[in-house]
Order: structure tokens, then C-alpha cells, then sequence
């Protein structure tokens, strides 16, 4: 199920990351990209399907890398679903099948996705849904909450598409990965590649400061503006970066 906003509504398009995913990615497979009745279906990523976002009027912003299930036109209206309703993804021999729902809080959902998780990494959600459904094929015959309810209910880790268990350090699994993945690139130890991304870090964290301070000057009255706090940044990052070399 998915908790529709007005935006969605307004384009007749669903976000699929998180809550669809699973099921969504039949639509790669032609004989599933329709509704029951034969009307097409397809999934828009914003990075490579701008031009079918554009004709429906979707801002790009409001769409994520996981794309947005596009819908014939007219098909949340004909369902009168209004802002924060659900709706229902089913998937029928003749295709999927979308329709207006109530769910009922389900722990049990929750607790059969934790059981898939590892403490080492995150799983993508997809999976954990359908690693789920193998252990208990019941699982989703009737309509429970929006999987990222779920996963929220249980205080469970999510990031996009990815999901972790309560109290994973996805922030820091994330460096982790990306000193390894630097140490492969570059051919570079793991005390260089920790200096390498701790670098980075620095760089993406002034940037940050930068284009805020930029912003802030540009909506301010003139004679306003407020003085950008990133002088003497250069010099301290040049100093640390000499440390860690």
C-alpha cells in the first residue's frame, strides 16, 4: 500500500521508493506493465525518463531515484482517493490491479521484515519484503500500512531503498564502504583511504556552507546580506590535510 499525497494526485503518479517497490518491478517485465483492464503502466526515474515526468507536469524535485509509477490519466480521481488515503497495489493473472484501501496496524509485518535484516549492512527493501514472503506467503493477502510506516513503527533504518535494523549506523557503514572503495580505486592503504575520504567529507561539508551562505545573501534586503562564516576554512583544511598526509 501507498499513502498518496496531492502532488500524486494532481499527475495521477505514485512514488514507488519505499512502499512499492516489491511489486513495481514487475513493471520491468511487458506482460505486467498494465492494470487488469489493459491500460499501461510504466515506472519514470527521473534520471533517464525526464521527458514523461515533463508531460505530465511533475517537478523533478518531487520525484526520487526510485522513480514514480506513472498511471492513465484520471485513474486517482476515478478511485476518489483524496491527500493521506491509501491505495492498493495487487498483483492479478491480468495484470496489477491499484485500488482504494483501509489497513489495520500489523506487527507481525514489521517483525518478519526485521528477521531479514543483517547487522553488517543494509538489505534492499525489495528484497527483505520477498525474503519475508518466502518465510510467510500470508504475510500480505489483506492490506497492511505503507511498508515505510512499518519500518518507522519498528524503528527501523531506512535510507531510499535500503532498509537496516534498529540502531544501524548507516552514516558510518556508508564511510566505511567509501574508504574501501577509494583503497581499490587508487591502490592505497586503509589509513590513506580513511585521510582520502575524511578529505572528501571536509570538501562536501564546506560546500554545504558555501551555498548556504550564498543563499542567504541573495535573499537578503541590500545592505543585509550577512557575512559568509568560511573565511580561514581554506587555510584549516590545507593544515589538517598536510596532518593526515
Amino acid at each position: 500500500t501507498h499513502r498518496v499525497g496531492p502532488e500524486e494526485i494532481a499527475h495521477d503518479i505514485l512514488i514507488v521508493t519505499p512502499d512499492l517497490d516489491a511489486v513495481t518491478h514487475l513493471c520491468e517485465f511487458a506482460e505486467y506493465a498494465q492494470l487488469a483492464d489493459g491500460s499501461p503502466l510504466s515506472v519514470a526515474l527521473p534520471a533517464f525518463d525526464e521527458d514523461v515526468l515533463d508531460q505530465r507536469g511533475v517537478p523533478l524535485d518531487m520525484v526520487d531515484d526510485g522513480g514514480a509509477l506513472v498511471l492513465p490519466p484520471g485513474t486517482l480521481r476515478d478511485l476518489d482517493v483524496a491527500d493521506g488515503d491509501l491505495v492498493g497495489l495487487r498483483l492479478a493473472p491480468e495484470g496489477l490491479t491499484l485500488s482504494k484501501v483501509t489497513a489495520a496496524p500489523s506487527p507481525s509485518v514489521g517483525a518478519a521484515l526485521a528477521a531479514t535484516l543483517s547487522t553488517d549492512e543494509p538489505t534492499p527493501f525489495d528484497s527483505a519484503v520477498w525474503t519475508a514472503c518466502v518465510a510467510d506467503p500470508t504475510l500480505f493477502i489483506e492490506p497492511v500500512p505503507p511498508l515505510s510506516e512499518i519500518a518507522d513503527d519498528h524503528n527501523l533504518v531506512r535510507r531510499l531503498d535500503l532498509l537496516a535494523p534498529a540502531d544501524f549506523d548507516y552514516d558510518r557503514w556508508r564511510f566505511d564502504l567509501d574508504c574501501e572503495v577509494m583503497s581499490r580505486r587508487y591502490d592505497i592503504d586503509e589509513d590513506q583511504a580513511l585521510a582520502l575520504r575524511t578529505l572528501v567529507s571536509i570538501y562536501e561539508q564546506m560546500s554545504q556552507l558555501i551555498a548556504l551562505a550564498s543563499a542567504d545573501e541573495d535573499s537578503a534586503p541590500d545592505g543585509d546580506a550577512p557575512a559568509p562564516m568560511i573565511e580561514g576554512y581554506r587555510e584549516l583544511v590545507a593544515e589538517f590535510g598536510a596532518e593526515l598526509a
